[in-house]
């Protein structure tokens, strides 16, 4: 007769589940602990986000505030290599900063219902210097839905 423990089958359980979901559920975890505020005013600061890039961070933000009404914080500076996309109810708040960016086509996309604004004349953000893809690295910012190529 068989018989096989609980712990045999936690272990065999554990060798089998795939570490990269154990990671996902951790980022996750991770994420939602970034957004401050109350469900009416959720503030997200990107440089605290895990990423790569200042675009990658934006969007982590953008994630973690789902589909509520949230405000993404941005400051610091830094390149810019993964395009920006802000989800409607969400605004993109450039504080200070000077971003360049490598994106191949627009660097920041808006969907409807989402603003950009800038705190003063101090932040700069600049055109791409990538490759033209299906928008222009030239333009800064674009409507998601519609946007071309020039």
């Amino acid at each position: 007769m068989l018989r096989i423990s609980v712990i045999t089958v936690l272990m065999i359980f554990i060798a089998v589940v795939p570490q990269a979901r154990v990671t996902d559920l951790r980022a996750l975890e991770n994420i939602s602990q970034q957004v401050i505020g109350s469900e009416d005013n959720r503030i997200c600061y990107a440089e605290k986000m895990s990423g790569k890039d200042v675009g990658e961070k934006v969007n982590a933000c953008d994630t973690a505030l789902g589909s509520q009404r949230g405000e993404i914080r941005l400051s610091g500076g830094g390149n810019i290599a993964t395009q920006i996309v802000v989800s409607s109810n969400h605004t993109l708040h450039v504080i200070s900063g000077d971003y360049w960016a490598t994106t191949n086509g627009v660097v920041i996309r808006l969907k409807d219902n989402s603003n950009l604004m800038c705190d003063s004349w101090t932040p700069t953000l600049r055109e791409s210097t990538g490759r033209a893809g299906v928008t222009s690295p030239f333009t800064i910012v674009a409507p998601y839905n519609g946007a071309s190529a020039d």
